[in-house]
């Protein structure tokens, strides 16, 4: 599968703050539509994206149907972001560690 090169239709999106130095800044989780991957009867993708933590990659996960790729692409931005927290990250929503995403 190639990569996703737009995250295409906007359909949620999070602000997280990030804590560096003294100075906070934003981190923005994008999630996209879920969409089709090529033939009608084909599997569905949802790209997302995390900005303002250096790799602005678009990613995406593969469900059986627009919900379970929403899905997982919700978990898998999850993963991402409790890396980066695990690595000392110090990342915040709504003032807690908790970022508010499905556990993986």
């Amino acid at each position: 599968m190639s990569q996703p090169t737009n995250i295409g239709d906007v359909i949620a999106e999070r602000e997280y703050e990030l804590l560096q130095g003294g100075q906070s800044q934003q981190v923005r989780l994008v999630i996209g539509r879920p969409r089709r991957m090529a033939e009608p009867d084909s599997d569905w993708t949802c790209p997302f994206q995390i900005q303002g933590l250096g790799d602005e990659q678009i990613r995406e996960a593969c469900g059986v149907d627009a919900i379970q790729a929403l899905m997982l692409s919700l978990r898998m931005a999850g993963a991402l972001l409790q890396h980066h927290q695990e690595r000392g990250i110090d990342l915040t929503w709504l003032e807690q560690t908790e970022l508010g995403l499905p556990k993986t």
